[in-house]
């Protein structure tokens, strides 16, 4: 494949040096008849992006951003199981495909870094989490917001029950059996000792494989909150042996069986939400009190600054767009022109800056940022 299934963000292309840098986000459907009219609609935008191009790069470039995009075109599996939206980022270098779980504004943009605000929004821990069902014999994982919640596809070679974990190592209670002397006998245990106990060191077993698979594959790269669903039981003895610091303190008492998708999505929201409020509001707090000490700023060109010196230890970027760009050598703003077909957003630089050296960036609508500027930022 000439393109990647991105599963988190930040991907490394954003960080890649060379453009031009494409941004495509399409709107997608689950099911049929509607979900026939998204290919048609990137065919559209596949013009688009030739006509957008071909005037500005030779040949040999040209073809290594289109040649992916076709190869996806013709993908009629990935079509079949598209989401609620898509986003591509592409360069001559590299592209990168994501599939969304929520609708997102159809839109094509070409400058000199990628778009990334939609997908930052979309990744970011306040509305996202992952969903752990877990019982004693198998688990499966889901990634979830407030409008959605998918099972994650795990690979059909990675053990997602306790048979396949344990294999032949899964313990057999040994049985034997005694004579009362009257004709009777009476079954005992021995050797390991009682069927139960043996069980629960093969659920002790099982559920650190799956902390230590869930933790390594999916938390520590998404950064997102992980919901554990499962019995109060399971519940004590998952959190007393895992090592997972993405794992909420709260909880869905449950077993999963029991609840239907929407039950458990709402009931994770429930929990998620008060998380995603109170994280959005520390952070506002936070900047006013750095403002106040000189230790923040609502003023691009500063923040700019900041951020070519590597500075910016949080930050708040509104949705809505500035555009043009900021020299990454200087910190200089350059605005553009709207009516150019290649245009960029300056809060887009600011986000990617701060990300490459490993800030925290929130994207907030225009009525939730503290300041008018479209950026609020807290020093290191």
């Amino acid at each position: 494949m000439l393109y990647r299934i991105a599963e988190t963000f930040p991907d490394p292309i954003i960080f890649q040096p060379g453009g031009p840098c494409l941004s495509l986000y399409q709107t997608t459907h689950r099911y049929p008849p509607d979900n026939k009219q998204d290919q048609i609609k990137f065919r559209n935008f596949l013009r688009s992006i030739e006509n957008t191009l071909k005037e500005q790069l030779d040949k040999a470039s040209l073809n290594a951003i289109l040649e992916p995009l076709f190869q996806l075109d013709k993908n009629q599996s990935f079509w079949n199981r598209t989401l609620d939206g898509m986003a591509v980022l592409a360069s001559p270098q590299d592209c990168v495909v994501y599939r969304l779980s929520e609708p997102t504004e159809d839109r094509l943009i070409v400058g000199d870094s990628f778009h990334i605000k939609p997908l930052l929004r979309h990744f970011q821990s306040g509305g996202k989490y992952h969903l752990l069902a877990l019982s004693r014999d198998k688990f499966s994982l889901y990634e979830g917001s407030k409008k959605s919640l998918d099972r994650i596809e795990i690979a059909a070679d990675i053990p997602v029950t306790l048979k396949e974990v344990l294999g032949d190592d899964l313990t057999e209670p040994h049985l034997g059996q005694w004579s009362t002397g009257s004709g009777g006998k009476i079954t005992m245990f021995h050797g390991k000792g009682s069927r139960k106990d043996q069980a629960d060191i093969d659920t002790e077993r099982f559920f650190k494989y799956v902390d230590k698979f869930v933790g390594e594959n999916f938390s520590q790269q998404s950064r997102l909150p992980l919901i554990l669903v499962s019995t109060a039981e399971n519940q004590g003895l998952f959190r007393k042996i895992s090592r997972n610091t993405y794992l909420v303190e709260t909880d869905i008492k449950s077993a999963a069986e029991s609840l239907g998708a929407e039950q458990m999505k709402a009931k994770a929201w429930e929990l998620i939400e008060p998380m995603h409020q109170a994280k959005v509001q520390n952070l506002i707090e936070a900047f006013g009190r750095a403002k106040a000490n000189a230790a923040g700023s609502d003023d691009i060109e500063e923040i700019a600054q900041a951020a070519v010196e590597k500075r910016v230890h949080a930050i708040l970027v509104e949705a809505d767009r500035i555009i043009g760009k900021i020299d990454i050598s200087s910190g200089k703003l350059i605005y553009g022109d709207m009516a150019s077909p290649v245009h960029e957003d300056i809060l887009d630089d600011l986000a990617e800056m701060v990300l490459r050296d490993r800030g925290e960036v929130l994207v907030l609508s225009r009525q939730q940022m503290p300041t008018d500027t479209g950026a609020a930022a807290i020093f290191r």
